[in-house]
């Protein structure tokens, strides 16, 4: 039997194997260069829309910020003459935009809630993500009911209640030990703010702060007390993943020489002049009425 076998020459087919293989490549490279960029306007508009959200929710904090110094610094002018000024209105607890009807958790509570728009005459404000934001008011500084006196030196507090809203709320923590009644007598872990940032999926490991505030000026003795490892260990069930940032505020500028070591003990400290910065967006309102509750202050001190 005869076999035949056919060869093909390709330089008899009129093709350029150089040519045909350069074909290739370049098909190549523009695959690889449209894979590229896809995935570069992916990571893109990623950015972009992570950079919005924070921008939103930047605008939103701003305003509920204006408008409660609005509320603290005019309640004696717009809310009850026979009070002085630094009162906060208590938080919306059923999500309906207003202060509950009644005020705030009974005495010895630190409320929790959405914030109170309408109360404030805003519209309703949300964060980056549509959500509405949050709300924490100290039973020290509420409306209704009142803890008197109110004064520039009135610290802030946290109760059981409080911390167990507040663990709810973070989704870590899993509340108060049940051996710790009182937060009052713990001078070694002064709690005044919480702020967090929880993450789409909803898991532990986000990003926390617990702040203390001084407002006389023994603040540098204060630089220390609040120990948010110390504080977690102390007072929660079990600690957060991941440990709170520190933050320390105090309405004095504090010097360069001393800036270093009050941030080594603070953590990240706010003084007189970063708090000032934010000021620059306030209107000419809300800085009279600024100006009339530091006034209000000083008269106050002046006469203990």
């Amino acid at each position: 039997m005869e076999r035949s076998i056919l060869f093909i020459d390709s330089t008899d087919s009129g093709i350029d194997p150089q040519r045909q293989t350069g074909a290739v490549l370049l098909v190549i490279l523009l695959l690889m260069a449209g894979v590229a960029a896809c995935l570069f306007v992916r990571k893109l508009s990623a950015g972009l829309i992570l950079a919005a959200r924070e921008y939103r929710t930047a605008v939103a904090l701003n305003q509920a910020r204006e408008a409660l110094i609005g509320y603290a610094v005019s309640y004696p002018d717009k809310i009850n003459p026979d009070y002085g000024p630094g009162y906060l209105p208590c938080p919306d607890r059923n999500n309906d935009g207003a202060t509950d009807a009644g005020g705030c958790s009974l005495s010895g509570h630190t409320s929790i809630g959405r914030f109170p728009y309408k109360t404030l005459e805003l519209e309703r404000l949300r964060d980056g993500q549509g959500e509405t934001l949050w709300y924490v008011v100290a039973d020290n500084f509420r409306n209704n009911p009142k803890l008197e006196p109110l004064n520039s030196d009135t610290a802030g507090n946290l109760t059981v209640d409080a911390l167990n809203d507040m663990c709810r709320q973070m989704g870590e923590g899993q509340g108060c030990r049940v051996d710790r009644p009182n937060l009052q007598d713990q001078k070694d872990a002064k709690l005044d703010l919480t702020v967090w940032r929880p993450f789409l999926d909803g898991r532990v490991g986000q990003l926390m702060g617990f702040g203390q505030c001084a407002t006389g000026r023994d603040w540098p003795d204060k630089v220390t007390h609040l120990q948010p490892e110390t504080f977690c260990a102390l007072w929660m069930r079990d600690t957060p993943a991941v440990s709170p940032v520190r933050l320390f505020f105090v309405p004095f500028r504090i010097e360069q020489r001393r800036w270093l070591d009050a941030t080594r003990y603070g953590g990240i400290i706010f003084d007189r002049c970063r708090i000032a910065v934010y000021g620059r967006s306030f209107d000419r309102e809300l800085l009279e009425q600024c100006v009339g509750w530091t006034d209000h202050v000083l008269r106050e001190q002046l006469r203990s």
